[in-house]
Order: C-alpha cells, then sequence, then structure tokens
C-alpha cells in the first residue's frame, strides 16, 4: 500500500505541476523556467539533505554512479525537462502530458534491452495502449 500511495501522490503532483508551469511560461521562455525550476527545486531539497545528515551523502559516490547519474541528470532534468517545457510553452498541458506518459513505454523496452527484464504480457498491452493514447491525442489535435 505505501507503494501505492507514494505513487498516487507523485501522479498528483505531476499532474498539477503542469498547470503551474504552463502559466510561466505564458510570462517567461522554456528556458528560464528550466534554469529557474532547477534552481528552486535545489533551495528546496538543500534543508531536506542538510538536515538528514549534510553534504556527506555526496562524498559516498563513487565516481561510476555520478557518471551515471550525471547522464540522468541531462536526460531528465537537462534535455527532457527542456523539451517537455518547450512543448508545454506551444501546447495545451493535457495533450503535452498525454504525450508525456508514453515515457514508461520506452522505459520497458530499454529495461527489457538493457537489464533482461522480463516484459510480461500485461506490461506488453499496457505500453501497447500507451501508445494508442499518445496517438489517438496526436489525431485529436490535428
Amino acid at each position: 500500500m505505501r507503494t501505492l500511495g507514494f505513487a498516487l501522490l507523485g501522479a498528483f503532483c505531476w499532474g498539477i505541476a503542469p498547470l503551474f508551469a504552463k502559466l510561466a511560461l505564458l510570462e517567461v521562455s522554456a528556458t528560464t523556467v528550466l534554469v529557474a525550476r532547477t534552481f528552486l527545486a535545489g533551495g528546496l531539497v538543500a534543508p531536506w539533505v542538510i538536515y538528514q545528515g549534510g553534504l556527506g551523502y555526496f562524498l559516498s559516490i563513487p565516481p561510476k554512479a555520478w557518471f551515471l547519474l550525471a547522464v540522468e541528470a541531462f536526460f531528465t532534468a537537462v534535455a527532457g525537462d527542456l523539451a517537455y517545457y518547450k512543448a508545454l510553452k506551444y501546447g495545451h498541458p493535457a495533450e503535452v502530458n498525454l504525450i508525456i506518459s508514453s515515457a514508461p513505454f520506452i522505459t520497458l523496452i530499454f529495461s527489457g534491452l538493457l537489464f533482461s527484464e522480463k516484459i510480461s504480457w500485461n506490461k506488453a498491452l499496457g505500453g501497447l495502449l500507451i501508445c494508442l493514447g499518445v496517438f489517438l491525442v496526436g489525431l485529436a489535435g490535428k
């Protein structure tokens, strides 16, 4: 139940966040929003990190993990978020987020390739339904 609760909370937060981002994007560029949001997120997380034991956490991260985190940060916090904000600036929040929701299907495919994760019929069907939904949203936008 704890997993479901946190997942639903995350979904709720990610569901309402684009509305605030869209409002900000009416005033400033996507790049500005990306930089400002990243700065603000760091400022919001920093006190929690300090409370939890300070910056010692960072010293325990091995170099290979730093590299992998840098690659992940590029794809999520730089390239992915910038593409997301650009799409959000020019599109509608509901449409953009439905399309962005195809990300788990991409994860599913690459998890199977990189980690030999078994892809069950439920996962495959769910992924295909996500793609169908993205396709339908694309048709509706034309």
